[in-house]
């Protein structure tokens, strides 16, 4: 008796200590549970920051002496309703003085499903997303406050890309080419002034090239405003969409409409077989049309009989 009791409480030990393990083992995820809450309210931020537009991009604040840069931006993100966002961007566009160039919203169905109804109408439930598409111009020292205030709408960044090129090459060339024309110009009118009387055909071509050369300064003149806006305001386009929705409409069932006035059996025998008749009679009119053919058939086989006793004949 004194060796059984040891051996009967081991395994009594053993079932305690096992349940002892297993509840240090639940307790333990419970301990560490603060720790991963705290790290991840800690991470949101740093995660928020890096879904957000960066405002403050070299490229927006540079400002280069001598230089005359047309900056661009280009942004796609993901946004909670495309809608709001299109009307939450034009109100900011006209708040900074900016104006929208071009602003559009389309929609693209990827499932479609369709569920008979007692009534007989057609539940349609269809699983579509929304896109925008929107080009505006800012003033370009008001193009970072616009982006800033941007950041409220983007749930998820996908793409930024910042350009700025240097066009004072370009604006100079336009200045040079107007002035150039502008004094050559002149220079026609003053001979057209001063030309004699008599020669017509003469002051006939300097008034030719003097409207060439007016022309040729209008041209250089748009061209150095054209440069001149791309630099006084930015380019910046927005392409967003929100998640996939959903959405539910009833319509008419057409398929079960017709089901419901579609002829009975026997009536649809009756049809048939007055279908059948008709077509019958219309192969007797078709066949009794063939009598030519019949008429050259019989001909052919009896002068091929007469030529055949003829052969029999002369053998």
């Amino acid at each position: 008796m004194r060796t059984t009791k040891p051996i009967l409480l081991l395994p009594v030990t053993l079932v305690l200590l096992a349940a002892c393990g297993q509840h240090a083992e639940e307790s333990a995820p419970a301990a560490y549970a603060p720790a991963a809450a705290m790290e991840y309210s800690e991470a949101a931020p740093e995660r928020e920051q890096e879904n957000a537009v960066r405002a403050d991009n070299m490229v927006l604040a540079q400002k280069a002496e001598g230089r005359q840069l047309v900056v661009e931006a280009d942004i796609e993100f993901k946004t909670e309703n495309t809608r709001q966002t299109v009307a939450e961007v034009e109100k900011l566009t006209l708040q900074y003085d900016g104006f929208i160039e071009k602003s559009g919203i389309s929609a693209s169905v990827s499932d479609e499903q369709t569920y008979p109804q007692q009534d007989g109408q057609l539940l349609v439930i269809r699983r579509y997303g929304q896109a925008g598409d929107m080009t505006v111009r800012l003033p370009k020292d008001k193009t970072a406050d616009f982006l800033r205030d941007m950041q409220k709408h983007i749930v998820f960044l996908q793409e930024q890309n910042f350009s700025a090129a240097d066009v004072a090459l370009d604006l100079r060339r336009a200045a040079l080419e107007a002035a150039r024309q502008r004094e050559l110009a002149e220079r026609l009118q003053n001979t057209a002034d001063s030309a004699e009387k008599s020669d017509k055909s003469g002051t006939a071509d300097v008034q030719v090239r003097q409207s060439d050369a007016r022309a040729q300064q209008e041209y250089a003149e748009l061209q150095r405003a054209y440069w001149q806006d791309r630099v006084d305001f930015a380019t910046v386009r927005l392409r967003f969409e929100q998640p996939e929705a959903v959405f539910r409409y009833t319509r008419p069932d057409s398929d079960a409409e017709a089901r419901q006035y579609a002829p009975g059996f026997w009536q649809s025998v009756g049809v048939m077989l007055k279908q059948g008749w008709a077509g019958f009679l219309r192969g007797v009119l078709f066949l009794f049309g063939l009598w030519p053919l019949v008429l050259l058939a019989a001909a052919s086989l009896f002068g091929w009989r007469k030529i055949k006793r003829m052969k029999k004949k002369t053998k």
